[in-house]
């Protein structure tokens, strides 16, 4: 063989492997291919980055979220705070929630005299005294209490607790309420949130915030009704309707999904506390109840910026591939590696992206077999979440059909028979009636529908009178 001929089988050779690692390992021809399509999708005006799912800029004035921030980062430090938020001041009836209440509310006027008393005395005396009323450490037996009256009275102490830390709070923070009250009114919430790539590394703490105020205002209601400020009550359950609002403004869909929760919350709740309102109360909480509306994003909008995931989970660069996908990939298995270090990534990104068309044309997700190998990491669980959030609006249906019945049962002296006469939607998440009954000769109903393909469980809302052992006896939480 030639010199000339070799040299020419060394170029050859060279430019072969060339062509295979441009080709085969960093897949030149798809990555500008998915590159043009993400371009495309950009050029429509949808997300494709982190940055593109930051809400458009409003005024300072119409916007809560900095209110909300800054009044939990004011209160976060106090104890009485953190045990507000960590208890319930639910799960007892009205009447013994009221004398519980009452109980503590003596306790702490005698210690203010005790004190006042132990001020006076000589410190021989102070130490006398002392010594004399060093409390006696109750003993557990069988013989003295049962397993669930000591629970019970462990329950009552908790309770008890949280009324003395909920008082601290509210005289550390007299102005909470007015703060609460000026910030939930505003319009939009647009918290400090920085929208850096990739997306999954986004931290909302924000998330938390809300959730703690939303169950702080619940308990903050009902301890106003318990010492006998129904003014107060009222102002918290009025604010407690607009906490789910705090996340209209977002894409995110965990943000949908707390949204969802906060709906919960404020449902159950002020199903539970709806003997307590008066004629007026109720009324007032009907009228604020019908702007209570589910996340407002749209499944189009929804899968949108879902779809950003997928693209910087392709486009992610760097050979610690590990430390960027920060969990969302099992990056230590054989085949992601091989997926992101060669052309793969890029060919199952563009099934991907055509596969994104579907749910965003509002069709259904196809079977996880069928999907692209990012799809099916991505795709799957969002057939959930569409159900979550479709629950969520039928909760709402069955919040306003619990308060116009229990209207009715105010003005006439019994629920109605059937849901003919009011006319609101009683349809559930899949279109279907909600079911309806009646107890007691009409002094008692329920309104449920299934959810247990969800989470195994039946939305109750239970009105007047129920049977103790009827699934609507007990909220739905």
């Amino acid at each position: 063989m030639t010199d000339r001929k070799k040299l020419w089988l060394w170029i050859a050779g060279i430019l072969g492997v060339w062509l295979f690692v441009g080709v085969f390992i960093a897949g030149i021809p798809w990555r500008s291919a998915f590159e043009r399509r993400v371009a495309e999708i950009q050029a429509r005006g949808e997300p494709v980055c982190a940055a593109d799912l930051k809400p458009k800029p409003i005024p300072a004035e119409d916007n809560g979220g900095p209110l909300i921030e800054a009044i939990v980062r004011d209160i976060n430090g106090y104890q009485g705070y953190k045990n507000a938020c960590c208890l319930s001041l639910g799960g007892l009836k009205p009447e013994e929630l009221r004398h519980l209440i009452q109980l503590e509310q003596a306790a702490i006027e005698l210690e203010k005299v005790e004190k006042t008393k132990l001020a006076a005395l000589s410190s021989e005396e102070r130490k006398a005294w002392k010594k004399a009323t060093v409390p006696l450490k109750p003993v557990k037996t069988a013989t003295l209490f049962s397993a669930k009256k000591q629970k019970k009275l462990e329950d009552e102490q908790k309770i008890r607790q949280q009324f003395r830390d909920l008082a601290l709070l509210l005289s550390e923070q007299p102005d909470l309420l007015d703060r609460l009250e000026i910030a939930l009114a505003k319009p939009h919430f647009h918290f400090s949130t920085e929208y850096k790539s990739p997306v999954w590394s986004i931290l909302l703490p924000h998330l938390g915030f809300c959730r703690q105020t939303c169950n702080l205002l619940v308990d903050l209601s009902r301890y106003y009704h318990a010492i006998g400020e129904p003014v107060l009550a009222q102002r918290c359950r009025l604010m407690l309707l607009r906490t789910p609002r705090m996340l209209n403004d977002e894409s995110f869909l965990i943000s949908g999904l707390v949204h969802v929760a906060l709906t919960g919350i404020v449902c159950a709740n002020l199903g539970e506390q709806l003997p307590l309102f008066s004629d007026a109360e109720l009324l007032e909480i009907q009228t604020a109840a019908d702007k209570l509306e589910p996340w407002p994003k749209s499944w189009t909008q929804m899968m949108l910026a879902q779809r950003v995931t997928a693209v910087e989970a392709i486009q992610l660069r760097g050979t610690n591939i590990e430390e960027a996908t920060n969990g969302i990939l099992r990056v230590d298995a054989w085949f992601w590696q091989l997926y992101y270090r060669t052309c793969f990534r890029y060919i199952d990104g563009l099934r991907c992206l055509r596969e994104y068309e579907i749910p965003i044309a509002g069709k259904p997700i196809p079977p996880r077999n069928e999907l692209s190998y990012m799809g099916r990491m991505l795709l799957p669980a969002l057939g959930s979440v569409q159900t979550k959030l479709q629950t969520e609006a039928a909760k709402i249906r069955q919040f306003r059909l619990g308060l116009a019945l229990e209207l009715h049962n105010r003005k006439t002296g019994t629920y109605p028979a059937d849901l003919s006469g009011i006319p609101l939607p009683a349809q559930d998440h899949e279109g279907k009636p909600m079911k309806y009954e009646v107890f007691n000769e009409g002094r008692g109903a329920c309104l449920e529908f299934d959810v247990s393909k969800l989470n195994g469980n039946i939305a109750h809302f239970g009105l007047g009178e129920r049977p103790e052992k009827h699934p609507c006896g007990e909220q739905n939480k």
